[in-house]
């Protein structure tokens, strides 16, 4: 807030020359923004969105009343601020839109991407993860979602991730969710990381669609009523250790008959339990 008031201040006063004031300013800017970066992830979600867009704004009115073309300063000055994308958020930068909230990654007028972060409230029901969201005037592709994104949401019933740009489910993304029931994934989803979808107690039904490569450790471990678990992609490679393991017994995992072989080979390899049947469709 004080340096928006000493931008305003100054500039209203004429005093857009003096190289002191604005020496002042691009230092107190930069001392915030390296204060930002250097926070973890973690303390960056504490710090929230507003207090972020505030910076963000800042920054922006000082490029625009102190651009380096102006002669106040020059390139080679250490307090320089770059000039921020007028639209496209910067990489690492956080915005919520809906239910979600996304951490953008590629930064672009036309070619951004995020990942989802998290969602906007821990209360959330359902998941359906969009193929693309549209902030200001860009849109960006969701080609990810994060490590923890969905840990221990309470009430989370479905999950759904058959859009074409996501390709990969992090780890631990829906942990612990004790409430649900179903998942689907597909589209363009290459990959589940390790641990997504342990410990959701009630889940008894998955499907395993699109072109998904590989299902990493421990991600259905210990779902005690999953039971019915259908794989109709033909592209999986790699599935890791207890990726399947104590899940409900007797439960059915079904594949296609063309891939029956390297499949219960990967499955049987990644250990199950004895009782698990391998069926296929």
């Amino acid at each position: 807030e004080e340096c928006r008031a000493l931008i305003e201040v100054n500039t209203d006063a004429g005093n857009v020359s003096d190289a002191y004031i604005i020496r002042e300013m691009a230092s107190s800017i930069q001392a915030a923004r390296a204060a930002y970066n250097a926070l973890t992830d973690e303390q960056k979600a504490l710090v929230g969105d507003y207090e972020y867009q505030k910076l963000l704004m800042i920054e922006a009115i000082y490029n625009r009343k102190f651009p380096v073309s102006s002669g106040n300063a020059t390139p080679s000055d250490p307090t320089v601020i770059e000039p921020i994308v007028e639209y496209a958020l910067p990489v690492n930068s956080y915005f919520t839109v809906g239910k979600y909230k996304y951490k953008v990654t590629v930064s672009s007028d036309t070619k951004g991407e995020v990942y989802l972060y998290r969602p906007k409230s821990v209360n959330i029901t359902s998941v359906n993860v969009p193929n693309t969201v549209e902030f200001g005037i860009v849109t960006y592709k969701v080609t990810k979602v994060s490590d923890y994104a969905f840990k221990g949401c309470k009430k989370l019933k479905t999950f759904t991730c058959n859009k074409t740009n996501c390709k990969a489910i992090g780890t631990q993304a829906v942990y612990g969710c004790k409430k649900l029931t179903k998942v689907t994934l597909g589209g363009g989803l290459t990959s589940i990381g390790s641990k997504a979808f342990m410990n959701c107690t009630k889940l008894n039904t998955g499907n395993i669609n699109g072109k998904v490569k590989s299902i990493a450790s421990y991600a259905f471990y210990k779902d005690s009523k999953l039971k019915n678990v259908k794989i109709t992609t033909s592209t999986i490679t790699s599935i890791g250790k207890y990726a399947f393991y104590k899940i409900k017994n007797n439960s059915i995992i079904k594949m296609p008959d063309a891939y029956y072989k390297p499949y219960h080979i990967l499955l049987k390899n990644s250990k199950i339990a004895k009782n698990t049947k391998l069926r296929t469709y």
